[in-house]
């Protein structure tokens, strides 16, 4: 699938053969070709994409409810030389061994999607994605810095 990556007045952009999303967004959002002409369109490499949706995500607070429980995005982690600077990660629940042969895993939101990750000394501060309903590994990694813990606001615990 070819895709083509813009900066618009209506946000960051992902064009492909089937459709024009804006990505820099919490819910599903899509364009037709005229309201995609209209927004200013400036096209931009996949590495700028993926630097402006960073911070778009980091910079957006987010709340929803699901099943009548409120969550909220946290602020992303934030890193220092190397380790996380304004949590504490083993104050961050673990999920059991969700995933065969990973261990425990916890949630995070990344790109207003939640997802597993775990933590992998060889690896750190690179985390790896797995999907939140299928539990699949996906291909998505990402720097920590990337990725928000959730709260439960009705519990105000971190899930």
């Amino acid at each position: 699938m070819n895709q083509t990556f813009y900066k618009t007045d209506k946000g960051i952009v992902v064009k492909d053969n089937d459709s024009i999303r804006v990505k820099s967004s919490f819910k599903k959002t899509i364009l037709t070709e005229e309201e995609f002409s209209n927004s200013n369109p400036i096209k931009i490499n996949k590495h700028k994409y993926l630097e402006e949706l960073n911070t778009f995500f980091k910079n957006t607070k987010f709340e929803w409810e699901h099943n009548g429980t409120k969550f909220k995005k946290l602020d992303n982690f934030e890193m220092n030389s190397h380790s996380v600077a304004n949590y504490n990660l083993n104050d961050i629940p673990r999920h059991g061994e969700l995933i065969k042969g990973i261990g425990s895993v916890f949630i995070v939101m990344y790109h207003g999607q939640l997802y597993y990750t775990f933590l992998s000394g060889n690896y750190f501060p690179q985390m790896q994605l797995f999907d939140f309903f299928t539990k699949q590994l996906t291909s998505k990694w990402t720097n920590i810095k990337n990725l928000a813990p959730v709260m439960n606001k009705d519990t105000k615990q971190i899930i």
